[in-house]
């Protein structure tokens, strides 16, 4: 019990010593040497002292490169690589042979305790239960969003976006096929000791993970037009996917909940205990926002049977009059049955203006007075959104005065 504690104790010299190999990309995670931590390894106060300082300047380094916007990628991994490894040279010349030892045997230590837990989880079980749930929440109410987006298309980009699709499907079948092999490939190796097994570690997972950087790094033609055209429609994006925005956060809350169901809290900490404290690069965060949009871009749209069969099943008739308005319009929409009902006002970016009501209404036909009166002239949408709706309803109103 003593020892599992000082393990997770130690992660502040963990992460500032050979382990950080695997997360080389990443800054360091450290914590507070505690008192038992100290004198489980003997420390003397030079030591500490020497121990702290190194942990401070190594976060000062992590962060200044973190916040440096003027290196490429693999510069900026190139040098988080270079800092953890004159952290780990200085660390060796803080701690003394039997201290060292001592880390080492922690080290190995908590790497088989971490591959226990990794390994008690049922993957499959975990995928299977998440793509099930993926199909039955998301994917309809994502793939009507896309549905609208394709009325604002050029049939230029239609053709282009189906020449993508094609070639990026292919592209990705190519790289299963890669990633079977390897996967056989290991499972040859570990018959044969430590190299063939360190090797399918690394390689593996790494392949599977950057998956998307490889496809832009193969097809740069692909994701340059891609971006280009995401710029074009990026009004028309932005507002359909913050048309879903609400229930987008259940989807986060009920999948966060299905992992916590297959994963071992004590995973869910560690990976916790790595972000805590960290803030989000705005270069990450600008790169994550477009992928998104790409992503959306990329969907395959419904055909108008399909949209037909749906809007029929949803059954969900909405109308603004009067429209173009002045200072108000009445919303009327028809219910199949009784329903909780966010209505929203967006502008035509499909930034949120203001919340119009969150109430219940019952089946049959319901109306809502919609006070206009402070609002400029231009184009505006009144969104219905209900988590018994396939896909959020938008009403697009004119204000004119």
């Amino acid at each position: 019990m003593k020892n599992s504690f000082l393990l997770l104790l130690f992660v502040s010299l963990i992460s500032i010593s050979a382990v950080l190999a695997q997360h080389r990309q990443h800054p360091p995670h450290m914590l507070e040497l505690t008192d038992e931590l100290k004198a489980e390894l003997a420390l003397t106060p030079e030591q500490v002292t020497a121990i702290e300082s190194l942990q401070a300047k190594t976060k000062a380094a992590a962060e200044a490169l973190r916040n440096n916007e003027n290196l490429e990628r693999e510069d900026r991994r190139s040098a988080m690589r270079e800092i953890h490894q004159n952290t780990k040279t200085e660390l060796g010349e803080i701690l003394n042979e039997e201290q060292l030892s001592k880390l080492r045997d922690i080290r190995k230590a908590k790497q088989a305790e971490h591959r226990a837990l990794r390994e008690s989880v049922d993957r499959k079980a975990l995928r299977q239960e998440l793509k099930a749930y993926r199909e039955a929440n998301i994917q309809p109410v994502m793939e009507a969003q896309r549905a609208k987006l394709e009325a604002e298309l050029s049939q230029a980009d239609k053709t282009s976006l189906a020449e993508y699709r094609a070639t990026l499907a292919e592209a990705k079948e190519q790289a299963r096929t890669e990633r079977q092999q390897m996967r056989e490939q290991r499972k040859g190796e570990r018959e044969r000791p430590e190299a063939g097994e360190r090797q399918g570690r690394r390689h593996g997972p790494h392949h599977a993970r950057h998956q998307k950087r490889d496809l832009r790094e193969q097809h740069p033609e692909i994701f340059g037009a891609l971006e280009e055209m995401v710029s074009n429609y990026d009004a028309d994006i932005t507002r359909l996917l913050e048309e879903v925005a609400d229930q987008a956060e259940q989807w986060d809350a009920d999948k966060k909940a299905i992992m916590e169901r297959h994963v071992p809290a004590e995973l869910h900490e560690r990976h916790q205990g790595r972000r805590q404290g960290r803030q989000p690069h705005p270069e990450h965060e600008a790169r994550k926002e477009l992928g998104r949009k790409i992503h959306f871009l990329l969907m395959e749209p419904q055909s108008e049977t399909e949209l037909g069969a749906e809007a029929e099943a949803m059954n969900i008739a909405a109308a603004a009059y009067p429209n173009p308005a002045v200072n108000a319009t009445t919303l009327s929409f028809q219910l199949e049955k009784e329903a909780v009902i966010r209505i929203d006002l967006r502008d035509e970016q499909g930034a949120l203006v203001k919340n119009i009501t969150r109430a219940t209404y019952t089946a049959g036909k319901n109306q809502v007075q919609i006070d206009l009166g402070d609002l400029n002239n231009g184009t505006y949408y009144l969104t219905l959104n209900s988590r018994t709706f396939q896909a959020p309803q938008s009403v697009k109103i004119l204000v004119v005065k």
